[in-house]
């Protein structure tokens, strides 16, 4: 195991530096305790500063989590951001992107799509509560230690059941489950089918699962499977 070291930027109509990189788990905890939230959405100009501080570091590994509640509304926006994005992960700096989507109704789809376009393969997660947000951190903290996942990915009419060890994920309404010590199942809304919902399952490597697939409705199966390579790329 090892520690990480942890900068902090805030980012609203501008950015802000909050912290420079810092081990001190007391202080970095104190200076997010300060945050406020206001003003506008330039994820770019948030994006831009972090990028700026870990091209000035020399870390082995350097890596950029994004947390939005929504699309922005200053700097670039859309196909752009993402673009800006790809430049930053093209510098070897991976970007994972938290998404506090609970709240946007319909505007909820094009939010999703945007903040896994901004995303490393694999490294966009959704958070509804508190549970979930310290959840996916540790999720995180495991990939740093070196944990392995397969990213299973599926857009089509079907419920999806994953079982393993007594556990089970479960994307069905009445029977939901979307977390278990192996793995998580997240849900992705549509724009042509709102009744469709894209499944995306990440589960640890190194285990045999049991995999059912029980179709909804009438439709094309769309999925792919991805598996890390040594270097903890899809």
């Amino acid at each position: 195991l090892f520690r990480s070291s942890i900068g902090i930027v805030t980012y609203d109509n501008d950015s802000m530096m909050l912290s420079d990189f810092n081990l001190n788990e007391s202080y970095l905890t104190s200076v997010v305790q300060q945050i406020n939230d206001g003003g506008g959405t330039n994820i770019e100009s948030g994006l831009s500063m972090a990028r700026d501080m870990l091209q000035n570091s020399n870390a082995k590994k350097k890596i950029i989590v994004l947390m939005s509640d929504g699309e922005p509304n200053d700097g670039k926006v859309g196909d752009e951001l993402i673009s800006y994005a790809d430049e930053i992960k093209e510098d070897g700096i991976y970007i994972y992107t938290l998404g506090f989507f609970e709240n946007m109704g319909g505007y909820r789809s094009s939010a999703q799509a945007l903040m896994e376009g901004i995303a490393s393969s694999g490294c966009h997660y959704e958070v509804a509560d508190a549970n979930d947000l310290v959840f996916f951190f540790g999720d995180i903290a495991d990939q740093l230690n070196g944990q392995k996942y397969i990213y299973v990915r599926i857009a089509c009419p079907v419920d999806v059941t994953v079982s393993h060890d007594g556990e089970m994920l479960n994307s069905s309404e009445e029977n939901l489950c979307v977390r278990t010590d192996f793995g998580t199942l997240t849900f992705e809304e549509n724009e042509d089918r709102s009744d469709d919902r894209t499944k995306i399952l990440r589960l640890k490597e190194g285990a045999s699962y049991d995999i059912r697939i029980q179709g909804t409705d009438s439709g094309e199966m769309d999925y792919t499977i991805g598996f890390m390579d040594e270097n903890g790329e899809y």
